[in-house]
């Protein structure tokens, strides 16, 4: 078999992390071709893709200049000429499915109008079905309005849980529903020692390291009420050390909101990396998000 998948989301996440693995699991049948198509903005996915095609030199890749923002399902749905020619690309790869990548119902939903144009076979990877209400957007009852159709365009869904598929069921889902749960690969973590682990990433030694690790979103991840927990308290603020490591598109928001909390001695910001070397340097990892699939970080 011929699998498409496509990702046109700027910022690198869990989903993208499960979804790499699962292009990796189909790279070892020798029977099946695996194509990904992936925005130009999100570096970290084009590395990473690098890094699984020098180990299978199968794997096809290439860009796409589009890239998922606010109000992606109603921009879709009207503006009709990047289906149309994401269409013609995909008629021209004919692959038997088409994966869309998806954190929310709107990323890569482009993919899924454009296979449905085509005439192709399409699978929705969505681990958070959430409606925008729940998930605090801006407008979202009103967006959600307008994402209703997408939940019946695929010709099947892969989520993560029982508790995501009957949640798609609710967001009037007929069609079948697979969940693959998440999991993560134990042999990358190991004991080591907490002051060597803080040195090799100039983490202060002395203080109770508390850390989150993941995508900078505040709305959903709530980073910064790491911050604002510590600044209105000053037994916090004089034994506690703070480290953000991810990127994500409020990464200056949250830089600012630790300025302005006169915090900025007091935290550790980390580009996206392998957790495994940072977990040793924490005393608690610490999950404040709005909302939760199932997070790779609790996981692990």
């Amino acid at each position: 078999m011929t699998f498409l998948f496509y990702d046109d989301s700027p910022v690198f996440g869990g989903h993208e992390v499960m979804s790499l693995l699962g292009v990796e699991a189909l790279l070892q049948d020798d029977s099946h071709a695996v194509r990904f198509i992936a925005t130009a903005s999100n570096v970290t996915l084009l590395d990473k893709l690098g890094q699984i095609k020098t180990r299978f030199p199968a794997l096809e890749t290439e860009t796409t200049a589009n890239h998922s923002s606010k109000l992606e399902a109603l921009k879709n749905r009207f503006a009709s000429g990047g289906v149309a020619a994401l269409a013609k690309r995909f008629s021209e790869l004919r692959p038997d499915l088409v994966i869309a990548v998806q954190g929310n119902i709107e990323h890569s939903s482009l993919a899924i109008l454009a296979a449905n144009k085509a005439k192709l076979k399409v699978a929705s990877y969505i681990p958070v079905p959430h409606s925008h209400a729940e998930m605090g957007a801006k407008l979202g009852g009103i967006r959600d309005l307008f994402t209703g159709y997408l939940f019946k365009a695929p010709d099947a869904f892969v989520t993560i849980s029982d508790e995501m598929a009957a949640m798609l069921r609710t967001r009037g889902v007929v069609c079948p529903i697979k969940i693959v749960y998440n999991g993560v690969d134990t042999t990358r973590f190991a004991s080591r020692n907490k002051v060597e682990a803080r040195a090799a990433l100039g983490i202060p030694t002395g203080a109770a390291v508390f850390g989150m690790v993941g995508r900078v979103e505040l709305k959903q991840k709530q980073q910064h009420l790491l911050v604002q927990a510590v600044a209105s308290d000053p037994g916090l603020r004089e034994k506690c050390h703070l480290v953000f490591a991810g990127d994500g598109p409020d990464s200056a928001a949250l830089s600012a909101k630790i300025e302005a909390a006169g915090l900025a001695a007091k935290v550790t910001r980390l580009p996206w990396c392998d957790p495994a070397s940072l977990y040793p340097a924490l005393d608690a990892l610490i999950i404040p998000s709005r909302y939760e699939g199932l997070p790779l970080v609790m996981l692990e």
